[in-house]
């Protein structure tokens, strides 16, 4: 099986905050419930922390 598509190579040090809740926000993450990923805060609070991490 021959791979059709060509995969988004990102790095997410190169991302502001913005862009990365943007991105997985494009991907339409979601709970049972329906909640969206991007609206979670311990989500948030991880993408805060990486990018923190990174400085």
């Amino acid at each position: 099986m021959k791979q059709e598509y060509e995969a988004w190579r990102f790095s997410v040090s190169e991302m502001s905050e913005a862009e990365i809740i943007a991105y997985f926000k494009w991907w339409g993450f979601t709970d049972e419930l329906g909640h969206e990923l991007t609206m979670c805060q311990p989500f948030l609070d991880l993408v805060a922390a990486v990018k923190k991490a990174e400085e």
